[in-house]
Order: C-alpha cells, then structure tokens, then sequence
C-alpha cells in the first residue's frame, strides 16, 4: 500500500502486500487484537484510515503516535489532516471548480484505463426531478405518509418550473459535452426524466411546463401518480404535453380495500380518471405507455387476482409491487431472498436523483452523493474520481471500501427471477417478468403461460398485519 511508510516492523511487508487499505487496516488490527500497538503501526493505521476517509479513526490513530513517541511524526501527520480538513470545508462553502475541455478529455482516459465496461459508466437511463414532497392522499403503506406528513414539522415544499428548467438544461449542456468529447451519442428518446419526488406530482402548479420543457430536448418523460386529480385541466395539459409514460397507483380491485388503504381516496372516480385517459390516449400518435400498480400487501393480499384480470387487458402494463413495510426492513430480511454471490449493483449505472437545492443522489438505492446540481456542472458530476472509484470498486467485488454501498442490500432487486414467461388472463397471453423486487404484466406475447389461480408469481408477501 502506498500509504504505509517503510519497513519498520514485521507485519509491515504483508500489509504492503494487500490490494486495498481496508483490507491492509484489517490485517494491522487483527494482527494486533491481543497486544499493545507500537508507534510504527499506530502510523500507518492513521495513514489507512484518512486514504478511507474515516477522519475519528485516523485522528486517535495519530495522537496515540504522539502519545508513545512525542518527536515521531504523529504530530506532523494530524496537523497536515487538520489543514486537509479545513481546506475541505473552505471548499464546501465554495464553488466547485469546472472541469475544462482538456480535463474532460484526460478524465475519459483515466475512465478507459480503470473500468472494464466503459459503456456502463456512460450510461444515463433516467434523472428524477423532486419537484415536490407532499401529498393529497395518506395512504397505509406509504412511508411518508408514515413518517414525514405525520410530523407538522416537516416542511412541505416544490421544486419552482425554473429551478427544473435549470437542471433539465444542464443535463443537456452536459450530455453535449461529452458526446463531443468522446465521440459518444445519447439517444434521448432512451433517458427518462422523470419529475416526481416523495409527493403527487399533479399538485404541482407547473407539472405541465415541467414536461413540456423535458420534451422540447427530445428526453423521454415519465410520471407517477395516485390517479385522483387526472381529469379536466390536468389531464388534458398531461396530453397537450407529449407525456411519454405514466404510472397510475391503485392498489386495489375494489372499493372497501381502496379505502382501507388510500385514506381519503375515491376508488370509483380514480377507476374513471383511468380509464377516461386510457381512451383519450389511443387517439395520439405516439401513445404514452399507461401502467397501472398495485403495492402487493396485507392491506390487498385478496385483490390482486380481480386486478389483473380488469387493468392487464386495459392498460398496456400491471406492474405488481414488492410490499416495504413503513418500519423497513432489514438487510438480513432483504438479503434472505437471495442466496448468489454479491454482483455489480444494477441501480447504480444510468441514474441521478436531483432534489430541490440540487442536491444529487447517483443510484436508484438512494444512497451514492453525487454532488449539488445547483452548484456543479452535470459532466463534472457525471465524470468525478469519486464516481469513477465507487464504479472501480463494483467491477472488483469491493463493495465494502464504499460507504454508500457497504450496508445497502437493494443490489438484490433488480435481479430476475427466472426467465421471461406468458400469464393466462381470461383467455388472453400477457408477457410476465419476476424479479426479486416486482412483476410485470405486459399487453404483448412470449414464450410460456403461467395459470393465473397460481400466485406463485406474485413477489412474496410479507404477513406483518396491519
């Protein structure tokens, strides 16, 4: 390891000797469980410990060196942490500095000398937009419903239309950039913009605007929504705005389950909304791509046969959901569901989660910073060291020198069940995909029917009562 100085002590050679300093700040302190650390070795833990970032261990690190050998280099090594960390923050309060043409180029070299698979690094699928944080409904197994509208001191807020349009811009100039640098193209009908947040999008004053300006650069664009204000002036600016996909959340097949679930909710005018804008879709060309979802729970484990016989024939996807209870779970829960080895996270290439502010999270987990939109430039977030490293680390299986990935367990969800089949509903064939996370029902052919009385399909059902 570059971090550990010359020879001074025996162990010293074989922590050299290993590939990563987390491994090599294992062996020091395994090697030394049962007896008192020397100077030497406090040393170079302190020096394994700042290249892993974790400031407490490398300060207490260096002032046990300063402690057993007051005239060693305990005192030169915090100091020189101290003036890092204080650079750091003067950083912090100040604008990133932008990557220049020549920079880009050299940072697509040092991209094509580290990663195995350079297009997955360059992939860009989708970019969230949290354009808004509150809801009409306070559904059962929300979350945020839960948690954060129950609380009054929770601040409700939206992300302004020009605040969007900045992003959406820079995402633009960004993608521009490095397709004249690297000799790239994005097809832009393949990258979703997808303007949400934790909250129902159709309150949002601009929601329309928003689209409209997704689809002037020729992105795709995706919205979610419980269904109960799409009609009327919403519904028809959602047509007037080129909507490439919307994603309407049910969740039941009938009145009393709606209720119970969809507090506030009016099961019969939602069905309506649906099937209202399901007709006037088929007029357009191109179609938006309608999904209807139910959240396979407790509170529905008796509907979701009845639904996918009425939508799967109506809608052009059911997409059945894995049930998250309100508490979470665990990562022994969620790694209980699989039993293969760790593998590169499929949440983690192609997507960027921008909140109000503009602060950035680089994966569908919910966990990867990637850095302030508001403030940095898209290419500079998109081609960072620290991106570069977290994908480096995945191609390695070292997803422990990650922090955002060490304890994240939804690498698990994406991973398919089993291969592509066909589902028998009414006597029609609907194409069935199965992952660890959900199921998808699509208007289209395969390759094998699956029985619908068969509920093997649906994703397990966890029996916390409600």
């Amino acid at each position: 390891m570059n971090s550990i100085a010359a020879p001074s002590y025996p162990e010293q050679e074989q922590a050299r000797a290993l590939p990563s300093p987390a491994l090599a700040a294992q062996y020091l302190e395994q090697a030394y469980s049962d007896r008192s650390k020397p100077a030497p070795v406090w040393l170079d833990l302190g020096l394994l410990y700042q290249e892993l970032g974790d400031r407490e261990k490398a300060v207490n690190a260096f002032c046990r060196v300063i402690e057993l050998d007051p005239e060693g280099e305990g005192q030169a090594r915090l100091s020189a942490l101290e003036e890092a960390d204080a650079a750091a923050r003067a950083a912090a309060n100040a604008q990133p500095q932008a990557l220049g043409p020549q920079d880009i180029v050299e940072r697509g070299k040092l991209i094509q000398a580290r990663l195995a698979d350079v297009e997955r690094f360059f992939r860009l699928s989708v970019v969230y937009l949290d354009i808004t944080n509150f809801c009409n409904y306070r559904c059962a197994h929300c979350g945020f419903a839960a948690h954060r509208w129950t609380d009054e001191r929770d601040i409700r807020k939206y992300m302004p239309f020009e605040e969007a349009r900045g992003y959406i811009h820079k995402v633009e100039r960004g993608l521009r950039i490095m397709e004249q640098a690297y000799g790239i193209r994005y097809d832009r009908r393949r990258i979703i913009i997808h303007p949400q947040g934790g909250g129902e999008p159709l309150i949002h004053p601009d929601f329309h605007a928003i689209i409209r300006e997704i689809t002037r650069f020729g992105y795709s664009t995706r919205l979610t929504t419980n269904g109960s204000m799409l009609h009327g002036e919403r519904a028809q600016a959602l047509l007037d705005a080129n909507l490439n996909e919307l994603h309407i959340s049910i969740d039941a097949a009938s009145e009393e389950t709606y209720a119970a679930i969809r507090q506030k909710g009016m099961y019969n005018r939602v069905v309506r909304n649906v099937e209202n804008f399901i007709v006037q879709c088929r007029r357009m060309k191109p179609k938006p791509h309608i999904t209807v979802s139910l959240c396979h729970s407790p509170f529905n484990r008796n509907d979701w046969k009845a639904f996918c016989e009425y939508w799967a024939p109506r809608a052009d996807d059911v997409w059945i959901q894995r049930y998250m209870p309100v508490h979470g779970e665990t990562r022994a829960e969620h790694e209980g569901k699989y039993t293969g080895p760790r593998v590169f996270c499929s949440r983690l290439p192609g997507c960027f989660s921008v909140n109000s502010g503009g602060d950035t999270i680089g994966c569908q987990c919910g966990f990867v910073q990637a850095g302030n939109l508001g403030a940095q430039n898209f290419e500079d977030m998109f081609l960072s060291l620290e991106r570069i490293r977290t994908f480096e680390c995945h191609e390695q299986g070292r997803f422990d020198e990650v922090d955002a990935c060490r304890d994240c367990a939804r690498w698990i969800d994406k991973i398919p069940l089993e291969d592509e089949k066909l589902i028998a509903i009414k006597g029609r064939a609907y194409r069935l995909k199965r992952t660890h996370e959900d199921v998808r029902i699509y208007n289209s052919i395969g390759q094998r029917v699956v029985d619908l009385n068969d509920p093997s399909f649906l994703p397990p059902l966890r029996e916390d009562e409600p």
